[in-house]
């Protein structure tokens, strides 16, 4: 009965060494894994902040209409300070039923514009659309755009990439 009763005392001392053991793995485990988990997620900050500020919308603006338009044009430049080429796929905007891209193309001495699905902007260079030529138009606005009032618009770039602006209504010069 001793022989039974140290047996059973070395199991026991077993198991709770097992179970110490245990422990110690899924702390460390647990610990490693949070590190992992903390610098995976921060390296992924890291990048879209980098992407985000390497991919630049500026001089946007949106061609005030008379009261009764319900099409607008919109003009901005694209810069793309990456060294891959990127494509706007999309537009958007909650005062706009659909927005595109158009190009205005003159064909046998008479003027047209055409969609466009999508605008390349090269590695390290930048696009413009302005008036004659690429372009955006804004469909079933919501309301009249007036001068001085700002417009959100949203952006979809092929890399998956999104980023939203506010964009100034002026009066054409």
């Amino acid at each position: 009965r001793p022989f039974l009763t140290q047996s059973w005392r070395k199991d026991e001392f077993s198991d709770s060494l097992l179970e110490r053991r245990f422990k110690i793995n899924f702390i460390f485990e647990t610990k490693y894994m949070k590190k992992l988990i903390f610098t995976l997620l921060l390296s992924s900050i890291q990048f879209i902040a980098f992407a985000d500020s390497n991919l630049l919308i500026t001089d946007a603006w949106i061609r005030e209409g008379s009261p009764v338009s319900r099409v607008l044009a919109g003009y901005l430049t694209l810069k793309n300070q990456t060294n891959r080429d990127i494509s706007l796929i999309g537009i958007s905007s909650p005062d706009a039923g659909m927005i595109e891209i158009h190009e205005t193309i003159e064909k046998d001495g008479m003027m047209s514009m055409d969609y466009i699905p999508s605008v390349l902007i090269q590695a390290n260079s930048s696009i413009t659309l302005s008036p004659g030529h690429k372009h955006l138009m804004l469909m079933n606005i919501s309301h009249p755009f007036k001068a001085g009032e700002q417009i959100k618009l949203a952006f979809k770039f092929d890399n998956g990439q999104k980023k939203t602006i506010m964009v100034m209504v002026k009066v054409a010069d």
